[in-house]
């Protein structure tokens, strides 16, 4: 039994279809805990959400009273998930049952597997490594493709620079060594990176899964809005691209004008090397936005 769980900010249709791709890939018992992160919808993803208790044995639903961020998002999730293992799926991300298959799997192979994540047609940072040709193809064609990859990586895998936190699965007992994503420093962005560099630094291995394939909709997320709205929207993402920036050169001592060069340009295995006191992250009580 395993646990997925679900963010939202907005956009209903394409959760719609992301709990949709959910109930089409797991056959066996599973718990999914929903978030909605303040949707600016006037509560039409929280109400989809509610609707759902008649879809789902096990469901835990979220509705925060004001906009959080991923982090605590992610870790609202982690933190009331009642199995060993925790999927974390962002709302403009179609997985399917050969996709959760291989991560299990491969979250299976070593006693000190942390995190695994798998591949797509795109993942921010454009590795090599997580992004898999994928041209010419439509999401009708995702689940067909994604039972090829599986037939052709399966139980291979690699070992991770950093974790991009759009889809992933936890193995509890890394939480129960490194705790949480660091909310006090990170509202949006960086935290999932930290997460994997907490994780590396306590030995667990962290993976990625050439034979879990799930599709993500690039630009879902902003194609719903207005102009005005997606103006709006991309200001957002600076701002607090810059902010979170700020505060990771500040806990992994990095020069202060250094400017954000991109992520593939960071310099994990130095940050890795600096003297970082070991810390538990504690988990916040979620148990008020619980509806």
């Amino acid at each position: 039994m395993i646990t997925i769980g679900l963010a939202a900010y907005g956009n209903l249709n394409t959760t719609k279809s992301a709990i949709n791709a959910i109930k089409k890939s797991i056959k066996e018992d599973f718990e999914i805990i929903l978030v909605d992160d303040h949707s600016p919808d006037n509560g039409k993803i929280k109400e989809y959400f509610l609707s759902l208790k008649n879809d789902f044995q096990q469901i835990k639903v979220f509705s925060f009273q004001e906009n959080l961020g991923y982090t605590h998002s992610v870790n609202c999730i982690l933190s009331n998930s009642i199995c060993e293992k925790i999927l974390f799926v962002s709302n403009d991300i179609f997985i399917n049952e050969y996709f959760i298959n291989e991560l299990v799997n491969i979250s299976s192979l070593f006693q000190n597997v942390g995190y695994v994540r798998g591949v797509s047609n795109f993942v921010d940072g454009y590795l090599d490594t997580h992004n898999v040709n994928f041209k010419g193809k439509s999401y009708e064609d995702s689940v067909t493709f994604a039972k090829k990859q599986y037939l052709l990586e399966k139980n291979n895998f690699y070992e991770e620079k950093y974790l991009t936190g759009d889809c992933f699965l936890i193995n509890k007992k890394l939480i129960k060594e490194i705790g949480y994503f660091d909310y006090f420093n990170f509202k949006d962005y960086f935290g999932d990176v930290d997460f994997s560099i907490r994780a590396m630094k306590s030995n667990f291995k962290c993976l990625l899964s050439k034979g879990a394939f799930c599709y993500h909709d690039k630009h879902v997320n902003f194609n719903y809005l207005t102009a005005k709205e997606k103006e709006r929207k991309i200001f957002r993402r600076r701002y607090f691209t810059i902010e979170d920036w700020a505060r990771f050169k500040i806990k992994y001592d990095l020069p202060n004008n250094l400017m954000y060069p991109g992520i593939n340009k960071i310099d994990f295995e130095n940050i890795k090397k600096k003297s970082l006191k070991k810390s538990y992250i504690k988990n916040l009580d979620y148990s008020e936005y619980l509806i």
